[in-house]
């Protein structure tokens, strides 16, 4: 996306803080201690896969349905919701929207069906499918399918995707990043120096008031 800033980040990439705020887009009543999801939210949990909620508050949502509730303490209850209506770990899509800026892709967000995806690129499917995996992506991540390592495409901001047949297939990820090794070597050291240094203080520490006999 054009965004300034959408790909910073550490750890946590923005795109995971963005998809963060999308999610906590709910309103609540304390009157009547209900909550009521935002058509992003709500467009957000599918899309994640998210199928149960457990709340202290009830949910004014047709889409959650109650399955239980109980009362752990005498100050509160808890609420357990389901919707069976989300998406799956993987599945196939050739429904493709593209998008350009941030505030097309909220725009375009609370419309998406189960078979839809938000893309920022175009991709060629070539007669095939996409193939997309509903976890967040991290660069360094690496896909290989039936043996082959594949090119990753992402989707609704910040899940990887491949171009492959609509079929059963070997899937494996493996990490690998060059930054994140690197960043973890600098912290080891400066952890290690930082052992070094305070080990050869006591040591002189105690070397100097050492009783003379």
């Amino acid at each position: 996306l054009k965004q300034a800033g959408i790909n910073t980040g550490g750890l946590i990439p923005r795109r995971t803080e963005l998809w963060r705020a999308i999610q906590n887009n709910v309103m609540f009543d304390e009157k009547n201690n209900s909550l009521i999801l935002s058509d992003l939210a709500a467009s957000a949990l599918k899309i994640w896969g998210v199928d149960t909620i457990i709340s202290t508050y009830k949910l004014d949502d047709l889409n959650w349905k109650p399955v239980n509730s109980f009362k752990p303490t005498s100050e509160f209850s808890l609420f357990i919701y389901r919707n069976d209506n989300v998406r799956k770990p993987v599945y196939f899509t050739s429904n493709i929207i593209k998008v350009e800026t941030l505030e097309g892709f909220y725009k375009q967000l609370p419309k998406l069906n189960l078979n839809s995806v938000l893309a920022e690129e175009e991709i060629d499917l070539d007669g095939k499918s996409l193939m997309v995996f509903n976890r967040s992506f991290y660069p360094g991540w690496h896909i290989i399918v039936d043996g082959q390592e594949t090119d990753i495409k992402i989707v609704n901001l910040s899940q990887p995707a491949v171009v492959t047949t609509d079929s059963p297939h070997s899937v494996n990820f493996y990490f690998n990043s060059q930054s994140f090794n690197l960043g973890k070597n600098i912290s080891f050291s400066a952890y290690f120096i930082a052992f070094l240094a305070v080990f050869l203080f006591l040591l002189v520490a105690y070397l100097l008031f050492l009783p003379c006999h």
